[in-house]
């Protein structure tokens, strides 16, 4: 019967009835021998087996001792990327500020000359001010002049010229006729093919009764309504105003 006995160095015995057969590295070479043995091979066959294999053993451990070399070298140089892109990193952001940093002051500064720029303008601009101010205080003040009817209206309700004199050329029919309602007006108007001289403020206006007659449109209706401190007609309610 084989047995298989590890030694202090880490090798193993094989030995049969207490008796060294063999020295073997591992164990698994062990087993292997006896295998041989068992089926007969001669010691020279086995030693052959155990020579060659160690050999293999010994070449594949010096692969992996490279490899693991290898490995342990890039993971110093993978630290050391690491540690230099970081720095970098670093580096560039430092310079971006101080980048950063030049761009305020320049833009300061041009900022400062333009503001020194404008305070001096402005301080001719005031001393200039100043000078015709008591130019003026010498000189007798004029008379305002009163503005005109046309004026009043068209400042009074933010509209143009030629619209104030059209409003007051409609109020002045409906005052010099005595009329009560702006229908009387606006048939006054079209009996007399006068609407072109209302060019600026009159509308074709549809009521809800469907009916579309010529007048003026809602802006000026109102206003014409406040030059005469009256409320309207009170006829049907003005669905639609066209200008034409």
């Amino acid at each position: 019967m084989y047995v298989i006995r590890e030694t202090d160095d880490f090798t193993f015995l094989v030995l049969r009835e207490g008796i060294k057969i063999t020295l073997t590295h591992s164990k698994e070479q062990a087993r292997e021998a006896i295998e041989m043995l068992k089926s007969g091979e001669s010691m020279i066959v086995i030693m052959e087996f155990i020579i060659k294999d160690t050999r293999t053993s010994s070449l594949g451990l010096i692969d992996k001792e490279k490899d693991a070399g290898k490995q342990r070298v890039l993971n110093i140089q993978r630290v050391y990327e690491h540690k230099l892109n970081k720095e970098i990193k670093l580096k560039n952001m430092s310079l971006e500020r101080q980048k950063k940093n030049y761009e305020n002051v320049v833009r300061l500064t041009k900022e400062n000359k333009y503001l020194s720029t404008k305070l001096a303008q402005t301080e001719d601009t005031l001393t200039l001010a100043s000078k015709s101010l008591n130019i003026r205080a010498k000189q007798p003040s004029p008379v305002a002049r009163k503005r005109s009817p046309v004026e009043e209206v068209m400042f009074e309700h933010d509209i143009n010229h030629q619209e104030a004199s059209e409003v007051l050329a409609y109020v002045d029919i409906f005052n010099d006729n005595n009329y009560k309602e702006h229908w009387q007006v606006n048939e006054y108007i079209n009996n007399r093919n006068m609407w072109d001289r209302f060019f600026n403020i009159r509308s074709m206006n549809t009521h809800e009764n469907q009916y579309t007659v010529q007048g003026i449109k809602p802006a000026f209706y109102r206003i014409v309504c406040n030059v005469l401190n009256i409320n309207g007609d009170g006829g049907s309610r003005l669905i639609s105003s066209e200008s034409y």
